[in-house]
């Protein structure tokens, strides 16, 4: 029989306590008018060519922050211009 070194480390990754914990994420779909999503395509270009690469995520994300800093009037008015869309998923043409 093979003697196991017992001092050697488990195989994997090793759960360190002061690693710091990812954040849960959620995963969520929604609908958007095409000119909505080609503003994130241009955004995206926008970083890029500025050296940054950028997710759409994380630019809906930083919307968000940046909508949270707004004041209410501001906000206001920027919602009253965002177009209404139904929701839910457009029909299959089979």
């Amino acid at each position: 029989m093979k003697d196991k070194d017992k001092s050697r480390k488990p195989k994997g990754k090793s759960k360190d306590k002061s690693q710091k914990l990812r954040p849960k994420v959620v995963r969520d779909s929604f609908t958007m008018p095409e000119q909505d999503y080609n503003k994130l395509k241009e955004l995206k270009a926008r970083y890029l060519a500025n050296g940054v690469s950028v997710k759409k995520g994380e630019l809906l994300r930083a919307g968000l922050h940046a909508l949270e800093q707004m004041g209410l009037q501001q906000l206001l008015a920027i919602i009253k211009n965002v177009e209404q869309v139904k929701t839910g998923r457009p029909r299959q043409n089979t």
